[in-house]
């Protein structure tokens, strides 16, 4: 990290900046990193309709102002359903912002709303309005915990690799339906991106109940461990890339099949750092193909990059995101 090289932990600069930073406690109890996710599938939805619309799409290089403030929308919903609590019960509020959740949560819906209303009106379409629809359900599955990693370890397998997919068509329709696209055959190119999003959710519930603060990156990991959360999320893999294909999504159906070998490679050889790289990479790959559709998205995902590294950089002294599996 370029920061590190030129502000030290021992250096008094490091300490006034940490002070500073400090003031971001509450905001980042809410793990903003979750946006790379939510951000992405929804972008796909996007671009994966304009692909229908336009057989051949290379890219598009024009900014959508009235796209901008749709997905705000969206990110003051995943905001506000994931403002937590205090011992007291009271909620903790998000620094950046000064509202607490109802005023967020009105705020993001009410974006949503107008935005869709005014591209429905303008394209003579209901689809765009649908988008409401799928924004209620992504804020209800990630009030209940239902985001990358962080369900309920006594959820069953099942359940979980349901309610991930159901999570990844949300997101994805949200965009599909901004961007004109019917319902129906929306419903069916989201589905390899569901089982997509599926598949990655289940690993990193898996990372999560695997990872300690002893961990280690060449540490192996018993396959009774691996289990099903492996088999099944390589199995969702498997499936988006025939379904991908067959749907002629080049997004979807090249992005897992470069995505495949990391899922395999944990199950032949199961350590932290494959387990790492499975959790970490087919997000990165899947932006990849989104970004070459969409230049400009390359844009707010450098920006939440650089924020959450100068963040925990400055307040931990840890490098983080990161795609490096050295720990």
């Amino acid at each position: 990290m370029y920061i590190a090289r030129l502000i030290r932990p021992d250096t008094p600069l490091y300490h006034r900046l940490r002070e500073k930073v400090k003031q971001l406690d509450s905001f980042f109890q809410i793990k903003p990193v979750i946006f790379f996710p939510v951000w992405i599938m929804s972008v796909a939805g996007v671009s994966a309709a304009e692909g229908v619309k336009t057989p051949n799409l290379i890219w598009l290089s024009n900014i959508d102002g009235t796209g901008v403030l749709f997905f705000l929308g969206l990110t003051l919903l995943i905001i506000a359903s994931l403002m937590t609590k205090n011992n007291s019960g009271e909620e903790i509020p998000v620094s950046l912002l000064k509202f607490d959740r109802t005023m967020i949560t009105a705020i993001g819906f009410l974006l949503v709303f107008v935005i869709s209303g005014v591209v429905s009106f303008q394209n003579t379409s209901i689809y765009p309005v649908l988008s409401l629809i799928w924004a209620l359900g992504i804020y209800f599955l990630f009030k209940g915990g239902f985001h990358l990693g962080e369900s309920d370890e006594k959820v069953s397998l099942s359940k979980s690799a349901l309610l991930y997919a159901v999570l990844g068509i949300c997101l994805f329709m949200f965009g599909w339906n901004y961007a004109g696209g019917s319902l129906f055959t929306g419903l069916l190119h989201s589905i390899p991106y569901g089982l997509g999003y599926s598949a990655i959710g289940l690993i990193a519930s898996l990372r999560t109940s695997t990872v300690t603060n002893e961990t280690t990156p060449d540490q192996k990991i018993p396959y009774s461990h691996i289990g099903a959360h492996g088999i099944v999320g390589t199995a969702f893999i498997i499936i988006a890339v025939f379904l991908g294909y067959r749907f002629g999504d080049p997004v979807i159906s090249t992005s897992a099949i470069i995505s495949l070998p990391f899922f395999l490679v944990l199950l032949i050889k199961p350590r932290m750092d494959h387990l790492d790289r499975t959790n970490y990479y087919p997000i990165l790959i899947l932006a990849i193909f989104v970004v070459v559709r969409y230049p400009w998205f390359l844009l707010p995902l450098l920006m939440l990059f650089h924020f959450c590294r100068f963040y925990y950089y400055f307040r931990y002294q840890v490098v983080y995101p990161t795609f490096s599996t050295h720990r």
